[in-house]
């Protein structure tokens, strides 16, 4: 269930700047990240309700709670509003995410919520097209399919530091290691490689408990000080954990 109502949600989804392709391409890299989110956990919740043919643009509360029904006020709103939003299956998934938010059902299987990323990623520089891929307007990623999207590696972290911090190295090469203590990363340490007038510059940064990345040596000279390098999905996970502590 939604820690939100229907009207918040739908308050969320007349606040997005549709079509503003500026800020779809500032955010290319976490949009790409949080649409293959949406495909993973869609997958998920397609999966638990034994409806694989639904995925990946589909209405959960259907299965969750089949006798749901809107607020007549929030309904005829929510009907307004997605006149104005296209492709077809952007509608189904504003309309999805409103009625989610009205779900009541107790004994929800136990997955993350079906369309947070897909609403943050609306949130970040509006909807997107498909064709042969899904067009982020700023980059593209693989339709996919159900088997490879159940398999897709979790993206938890969706707090804004971490989706910014992604975004402000697209266009760079990176890579990301740990020191890792148990489930979590004490240090994180990325590798940024970018050319710079036909120059390739390398920057090691470390990021410190207040959210700052700060030059460091420890990938230097070959000496990786014990750091194993992880994926990038493990990384926004790491980052979280850091900023938190």
């Amino acid at each position: 269930m939604s820690d939100e109502t229907p009207r918040d949600v739908l308050t969320r989804l007349r606040a997005v700047e549709w079509y503003e392709w500026d800020k779809s391409y500032a955010h290319r890299r976490s949009r790409g990240m949080l649409m293959r989110e949406h495909m993973r956990r869609a997958a998920l919740w397609a999966e638990a309700y034994g409806a694989p043919e639904y995925w990946p643009f589909f209405d959960v509360a259907q299965f969750a709670e089949p006798d749901l029904v809107l607020d007549d006020e929030v309904e005829s709103e929510l009907d307004e509003f997605v006149k104005t939003v296209t492709p077809s299956s952007i509608r189904v998934l504003c309309r999805a995410a409103v009625r989610w938010a009205s779900v009541q059902e107790k004994e929800l299987p136990d997955l993350p919520h079906p369309y947070e990323p897909i609403l943050i990623m609306f949130e970040r520089g509006g909807g997107y097209n498909i064709e042969e891929m899904i067009d982020l307007y700023g980059v593209s990623v693989p339709y996919g399919d159900f088997p490879r999207s159940l398999k897709l590696e979790p993206f938890m972290s969706l707090d804004r530091f971490v989706l910014d911090t992604f975004d402000s190295t697209a266009g760079d090469r990176v890579s990301y290691f740990a020191e890792m203590a148990g489930p979590r990363a004490r240090v994180l340490v990325r590798r940024r490689t970018r050319e710079v007038q036909g120059v390739e510059q390398i920057l090691d940064e470390v990021l410190d408990e207040h959210g700052e990345w700060q030059p460091t040596e420890q990938l230097r000279d070959g000496d990786s000080s014990g750091l194993a390098e992880i994926t990038t999905r493990s990384a926004g996970s790491a980052m979280s954990d850091i900023v938190r502590r």
